[in-house]
């Protein structure tokens, strides 16, 4: 405390008023990696204290309401963009991270990207019949995957028909909640907790087993022992502001291991502020761009379903994933829109077609393309904060969501939509008629090709981070090693989807789960 006292970093009265805490290991961040870590650590008898930068909420406390979840449950206040304004971001700030907001597709890590990081990579781990296949057994047990989709949704009923009617590929998906979970919300938190988010598994299990959480508190640095030349530093604990009935004070924590698990858009910045210096802290960061395309499918007058209720993804195709070939394509699934989110990608035209396109909302159905991005973008600390790069899509990356934005508009033309289009900024759209020709319809599809997805035209999403600490087998080509420790500092652990060698191009959440569980019995090996 001294030391930071007298380098500036914190004033002599905070020092004074500061709280002090000693444990085993301390977590930073609650989501799948930091969550999973914790449950891990606990269960095997060691004292664990999480910290938590977001706010929790209990299931009696969610709003459910768009406006005020996206303010307090999201990262930037569900605003958050690229410095560059091409992707829109998404991600999680909120007790139990992702998981708590995420919308429950529970995929396990396909064979092909763990081929390639056991052999292009080098990491034994990935290896078939390596740890890393136990981990994944256990972490979907302890979320209780399952492929059953129960009643599936509107949305959902309509990709299948249109797939089936294409002769394309589409599978269920399988979830981290039981078959009648089919609310609508999850994007929103879960009500009534049958989304096995980690505030419902491996956060318990933590508490249950003795750690302690803590919301509301913002890790400033990692705090470490410098060493001799030549050797490695030793992590120590690190310092946090933490609110308290004063307003904010300061909390350092001593610790044997520090693990850091905020997520690949914070977990970068938290290193580079502690001043590690590797340079691929921060690098190789993939966004899993996704484009979204809609058909509209008027009420036959009976129904009163609507396209936001029920299961959100209960289906996936890989009809353009190239899954034999790499896997550098796009996979394809039904989002979860309500109508302030919607908006917000919504085109211009005039607010007669705005009106007209909003007002028509419940009977949308949508199907996003989802690349497994080849290109990568960075996350560093500039003069005002965090900057969040991603330079224009990668040639390759652009024709794979060109491609599988063409796949979803034939299969929500095959379903039977009244109308179809893009959210590019001139609004392409279709009306769907028995007098359309094939011609009519190609013509369409290769004017939406033509306009492409360049100059911010049309909106490009992102829903999962990667890759921003990736793990390797040299710093001279990674942020951290085999067991996600950094290479600057022993002691000091990355557990989160930051460690990703790649993108793995489906939805990571057990992918992210399953690394950190390992991680986890690597701070178990190292600690004892």
């Amino acid at each position: 405390m001294a030391k930071l006292w007298h380098e500036g970093k914190c004033s002599q009265e905070e020092v004074r008023s500061a709280i002090g805490v000693k444990c085993d290991v301390v977590v930073v961040g609650s989501g799948s990696g930091g969550g999973c870590v914790a449950g891990v650590l606990a269960k095997a008898g060691l004292k664990v204290l999480v910290l938590e930068k977001g706010k929790y909420f209990a299931r009696d406390d969610l709003s459910l309401l768009e406006g005020p979840t996206l303010d307090k449950m999201y990262e930037g206040g569900g605003i958050l963009t690229t410095a560059e304004c091409n992707v829109l971001l998404l991600a999680g700030a909120t007790l139990g991270g992702g998981s708590a907001i995420n919308w429950g597709a529970s995929f396990k890590t396909p064979s092909h990207v763990l081929e390639e990081w056991a052999v292009v990579e080098g990491l034994p781990l990935f290896n078939k019949g390596s740890q890393y296949e136990a981990a994944m057994e256990a972490v979907l047990s302890r979320l209780s995957v399952q492929p059953d989709p129960g009643e599936e949704n509107l949305q959902n009923r309509l990709m299948w028909k249109g797939c089936k009617k294409l002769g394309y590929h589409i599978v269920h998906a399988s979830r981290n909640s039981i078959a009648d979970h089919a609310c609508g919300w999850c994007g929103f938190g879960c009500w009534n907790g049958k989304k096995q988010a980690t505030s419902e598994t491996w956060l318990v299990d933590a508490t249950t087993n003795g750690a302690t959480i803590l919301s509301s508190v913002s890790v400033n640095a990692v705090l470490y022992r410098n060493s001799a030349q030549g050797k490695k530093h030793q992590a120590v604990g690190i310092v946090a502001n933490m609110e308290n009935h004063d307003g904010e004070g300061l909390l350092f924590v001593e610790s044997q291991a520090t693990v850091v698990s905020c997520g690949s858009l914070n977990t970068p910045v938290l290193l580079q502020r502690s001043g590690l210096r590797n340079p691929h802290i921060g690098k190789h960061l993939y966004l899993h761009p996704v484009q979204v395309m809609w058909g509209y499918f008027p009420s036959d007058g009976v129904s009163s379903e609507v396209t936001y209720e029920g299961g959100i993804i209960t289906a996936v195709s890989q009809e353009v994933a190239n899954w034999q070939r790499g896997g550098h394509g796009c996979i394809l699934q039904c989002p979860s829109f309500h109508p302030g989110v919607l908006s917000v990608i919504v085109p211009w035209l005039s607010g007669k077609d705005f009106k007209k396109r909003m007002s028509r909302f419940s009977r949308t159905a949508h199907i996003f393309a989802l690349a497994r991005d080849h290109g990568t973008g960075s996350v560093s600390i500039g003069k005002h904060g965090r900057v969040i790069s991603y330079p224009f899509l990668d040639p390759i990356d652009h024709q794979n969501l060109v491609d599988g934005g063409e796949a979803a508009l034939r299969i929500l033309i095959a379903a039977g939509a009244s109308e179809v289009g893009t959210y590019n900024r001139n609004g392409d759209s279709l009306s769907i008629t028995e007098e359309n020709t094939s011609a009519q319809v190609e013509e369409f599809l290769q004017k939406v090709r033509s306009r492409g997805l360049g100059k911010l035209e049309t909106p490009i999403c992102s829903a999962h981070q990667m890759g921003s600490c990736r793990m390797g087998k040299d710093p001279a080509t990674s942020a951290v090693d085999p067991n996600g420790e950094t290479w600057e500092v022993s002691g000091l652990f990355v557990a989160d989807a930051s460690v990703f060698p790649s993108a793995i191009g489906i939805n990571p959440m057990i992918t992210t789960q399953s690394i950190a569980y390992c991680i986890a019995h690597a701070v178990i090996k190292a600690l004892s």
